[in-house]
């Protein structure tokens, strides 16, 4: 797949820091050639369909039924004001990380908010700020133990990730 389409090592990178592999000659050479799609999503902790979808998003080829398939995945994480979880509550945020300022600069908002995340404390709330549903990013914390949601406010979406107590 690197081969055919060589743009996606710095997007699939951007995913996480496990696919930082891919800039060693020797481990592209090999490893990635025998890795299959479902092996690369079990890697960083996102369901294949999903890597599959930003991989054709990326690359600009997705159809209505991908779409489709986006938003269900999105509205897994979106709610609205009324159905907020208990444990949200905006006095307990102990960090704000803006992703969208941070893809303007050509940062990678994921290695951010994993490192973030890690230092949170029990029942700490990283509130994080972006222009879309980071579903990638959230399934990837909620599958180490996390709690997630997203909100959208204005024409931000914020999301919030807790560490649990």
């Amino acid at each position: 797949m690197l081969d055919a389409f060589p743009q996606l090592e710095e997007k699939l990178i951007s995913l996480s820091p496990a696919f930082k592999k891919l800039n060693n000659p020797i481990l592209r050479n090999t490893i990635a050639k025998v890795t299959s799609l479902e092996q690369a999503a079990s890697m960083v902790g996102i369901r294949t369909d999903d890597l599959i979808l930003q991989l054709k998003s990326l690359l600009g080829i997705t159809d209505a039924d991908d779409k489709a398939k986006i938003e269900a995945r999105e509205s897994e994480y979106l709610l609205d004001e009324g159905s907020l979880p208990d444990w949200y509550n905006k006095g307990v945020i102990t960090g704000r990380f803006d992703a969208t300022a941070a893809l303007d600069k050509g940062d990678n908002p994921l290695r951010s908010v994993n490192n973030l995340a890690r230092e949170l404390e029990d029942g700490g709330i990283l509130e994080i700020r972006s222009l879309f549903v980071p579903v990638p990013m959230l399934e990837i914390l909620k599958g180490k133990g996390f709690e997630v949601f997203s909100i959208k406010r204005g024409e931000d979406i914020f999301s919030y990730i807790r560490r649990k107590s």
